[in-house]
């Protein structure tokens, strides 16, 4: 779909084309695309060529415009397909043509309502249900004295800067605080 993915209120509309003599039933909804950057890559791999070998290293086909690819700088962009019934992936690591292993991070822009904690869209942290099962397990095997210490250790997997957007807001911010501007 164009202009995917649509998001109101932080919330995920998934769509799906239709089909002709598909059945409504045989609609799963659980595929998107979403554009993500790439950061962290060396600049001579800044190309499409290398970025498509890229993701389809880590598994996916991506869709990049030629007109895209002229304003990479400091990142580059691609669309990647993402099923959203697993969670996100935050990077890809790969060996360069010198054999060094370099993992590029991912950061996904208009990304919905994300759990940091399990790395699913559709909930936050302080509902996700894999941290109240770890709460609930915290209060069946360990002593009302160790409850706060062993909270204290659920704590979220992915950062914050998985969100392209917050990421760069938070980095022109600082930017800004020094006088780089």
């Amino acid at each position: 779909m164009e202009s995917s993915p649509w998001v109101s209120r932080d919330d995920l509309l998934a769509l799906e084309r239709c089909v002709p003599n598909k059945l409504p039933h045989e609609y799963t909804f659980d595929k998107m695309e979403f554009w993500a950057q790439l950061h962290g890559l060396p600049v001579n791999y800044l190309d499409i060529k290398f970025i498509q070998i890229l993701v389809a290293y880590a598994g996916s086909h991506i869709t990049i415009s030629i007109q895209e690819s002229r304003n990479w700088r400091k990142f580059s962009r691609a669309c990647l397909p993402i099923d959203i019934k697993h969670p996100l992936r935050d990077s890809i690591s790969f060996p360069l043509s010198n054999g060094q292993e370099i993992t590029a991070e991912i950061r996904y822009e208009r990304l919905p309502r994300l759990c940091l904690f399990c790395g699913l869209l559709g909930h936050l942290m302080k509902i996700c249900l894999k941290v109240h099962q770890l709460k609930d397990k915290v209060r069946q095997d360990f002593p009302p004295e160790l409850h706060q210490q062993a909270y204290d250790l659920i704590t979220p997997k992915y950062q914050r800067s998985i969100n392209a957007y917050v990421k760069n807001y938070i980095d022109e911010l600082e930017e800004f605080q020094q006088g780089d501007y």
